[in-house]
């Protein structure tokens, strides 16, 4: 009886070649990391916070590290560079140094004009006015006559007062004129007889200025007028009016 072979099915290849993987990517980052790692630093950026550092010790190197950042900001967004968070750094520490000065400033004005105005010290008008704890007082520059100056004294006009002072035994008024100091002379030598007041013969000449001494009571009236030699005053003349009220006339 025969057999039927079933015929063999051929034997599967194992030697099939494997699929090829493509070889992954090769990743730019290190390589854009490494480039931004070289980046210079802006010059700039480098003084700015070295400045600013300093100017904790130094107020007036705040302003300059202020400027150079604001700068060190714009040149490293233009020019690519490294930097620009020092200089945002320095921008911020420059900006804190200022701010703490002027308020530093602000308190110690504050103070020192509060302790003028205790001492009786005051600034106003473009004068500087001392006022005692007694009633004395003391105005130069653009002063007033003192309140109490006696009436029966005249001020010469056209004049400036340039200083007041009153003391507890009298005054002192100087003025600064344009007129001559002749025409001046004359004014008192004329005013002050019909206000009572009389004319001792003292009178003075030094160095083109003339001493005139008053009487009047227990009081008496120094007036010195003179030339402005060195025109402090922008004004020609100087007339000083000095009364002394405690004094008994020979």
């Amino acid at each position: 009886m025969d057999v039927k072979k079933t015929p063999k099915k051929p034997a599967t290849e194992t030697n099939q070649a494997a699929p090829v993987t493509p070889a992954p990517e090769v990743s730019n980052t290190n390589q854009t990391n490494t480039s931004q790692s070289t980046k210079k630093n802006n010059g700039m950026a480098v003084a700015a916070l070295i400045l600013v550092l300093v100017g904790i010790f130094i107020p007036g190197l705040s302003i300059i590290g202020l400027i150079l950042a604001i700068v060190a900001i714009v040149q490293t967004k233009k020019n690519n560079e490294g930097g620009k968070g020092m200089a945002i750094a320095a921008l911020i520490i420059a900006i804190i140094e200022i701010l703490l000065g002027l308020t530093i400033l602000f308190v110690v004005m504050f103070a020192f004009n509060k302790a003028l105005k205790d001492n009786g010290v005051s600034v106003n008008n473009g004068s500087v006015n001392v006022t005692g704890k007694d009633g004395e007082s003391l105005s130069v520059g653009n002063a007033k006559v003192p309140d109490g100056f006696p009436s029966d004294i005249p001020i010469y006009k056209p004049s400036d007062v340039v200083l007041a002072l009153k003391t507890k035994d009298g005054y002192n008024v100087t003025l600064a004129t344009n007129d001559s100091s002749q025409t001046v002379a004359d004014y008192y030598q004329s005013q002050l007889p019909g206000k009572g007041w009389v004319k001792e013969d003292n009178d003075i000449a030094f160095n083109a200025n003339v001493a005139q001494s008053y009487t009047k009571g227990e009081s008496r009236l120094v007036v010195i007028i003179g030339s402005d030699q060195s025109a402090t005053s922008g004004k020609k003349t100087t007339v000083s009016l000095t009364v002394d009220n405690k004094v008994n006339p020979q």
